[in-house]
C-alpha cells in the first residue's frame, strides 16, 4: 500500500545518507548500505523517525538528544552495525561510554577544557568589576587595588595562543553568544572583558535570586545591548540633563540645611 511504499522510500533516503557517511572512511556504498540495514532498530516505521532525527542533526547537532548526536557522529566515523549505538550508563557512578576513535585520556582533556572555560566565564561575572575602568581621571584603580585577580588569569595557564581559535559551547549561565550557543575562546575572552572590565562595573553574583541574575546578564551580556540608535541617544541625554538639573536644584534649595543637620 501507499504507506508501506512511503516508509520504504524514507528508509532508503536514510540509508543513502548514512551510506555517504560510511563511504567517507573508504568503504563502498553497496557494502555500507548492507551494513546499515543490519542495524537492529533501522526497520519498519522507525525509519521515519530516524530520517527526521538525521535531518535535524544535519542542520544543528544540538537540536537532537545526546544519544542521537553520539550515534550519528559514530556512524560518520565508520562504526559498523551495532557499534554506533552506545547504551547510557546504568547505576550510580557508571562511566560514560568513550566515543569511537577518541581515547579516554583525550576525552577527559576535552571535558576539562570546557570546564575551564565555564570557570573563566563565572570568574569574570564575580570578579570582573575589580579591574573595571571606573575612574575617568585614571588616578585610582577599582577597589584601590591595581592587581588582577588570579581567577581572571587562570585560562592563560591552561590555554595557549593557538587555543584562541578553538570553539567552546557556552553554558546556560551566560548570554554572551546571543543566538549562538558556542564561540571561539578568543571571542569569549574579548566579550567578557568588554562587558565586565570597561567603564561599567557589574557586581551582582551575591544575589540569591536566579531570575534577578539572569535579568542582569540579559541586559548587559547580550550582544548589541549597548548599541543605541539616534532617538535612544537623545532620550538618554535628555534624562541625564534632567537628573543633573534636579540635583543642582536640591543642592541650592536644601544645601545649607543639610549641612546644618
Amino acid at each position: 500500500d501507499r504507506t508501506t511504499i512511503r516508509t520504504m522510500l524514507r528508509a532508503g533516503k536514510v540509508l543513502r545518507q548514512l551510506s555517504s557517511c560510511y563511504a567517507g572512511v573508504g568503504r563502498s556504498c553497496s557494502n555500507v548500505a548492507k551494513n546499515v540495514t543490519q542495524e537492529p532498530f533501522l526497520s519498519g516505521s522507525s525509519s521515519v523517525y530516524v530520517e527526521e532525527m538525521y535531518e535535524s542533526w544535519a542542520k544543528d547537532n544540538s537540536s537532537v538528544h545526546k544519544s542521537w548526536d553520539a550515534f550519528f557522529k559514530a556512524a560518520s566515523t565508520g562504526a559498523g552495525p551495532g557499534e554506533a549505538h552506545a547504551r547510557p550508563p546504568t547505576g550510580p557512578g557508571a562511566a560514560l561510554p568513550v566515543s569511537r576513535g577518541i581515547s579516554e585520556e583525550k576525552l577527559q582533556h576535552i571535558v576539562d577544557d570546557h570546564l575551564s572555560v565555564q570557570h573563566l566565564i563565572r570568574a569574570y561575572q564575580i570578579r570582573g568589576h575589580n579591574i573595571a575602568t571606573l575612574d575617568p581621571l585614571g588616578i585610582l584603580d577599582a577597589d584601590l587595588d591595581n592587581t588582577t585577580p588570579q581567577d581572571l588569569l587562570s585560562y592563560s595557564d591552561r590555554f595557549t595562543s593557538s587555543d584562541m581559535e578553538r570553539v567552546f559551547r557556552l553554558p546556560g549561565s551566560t548570554k554572551l553568544g546571543g543566538d549562538e550557543n558556542q564561540l571561539p575562546l578568543g571571542e569569549i575572552v574579548k566579550r567578557l572583558h568588554a562587558i565586565y572590565c570597561k567603564n561599567v562595573g557589574l557586581e551582582y553574583m551575591f544575589l540569591q535570586s536566579k531570575e534577578q541574575c539572569d535579568w542582569i546578564r540579559e541586559k548587559f551580556e547580550t550582544p548589541g545591548c549597548m548599541t543605541l540608535n539616534t532617538e535612544e541617544k537623545r532620550t538618554l541625554m535628555a534624562r541625564l540633563i534632567r537628573s543633573t538639573r534636579f540635583e543642582e536644584f536640591l543642592a541650592r534649595k536644601w544645601g545649607k540645611s543639610a549641612a546644618t543637620w
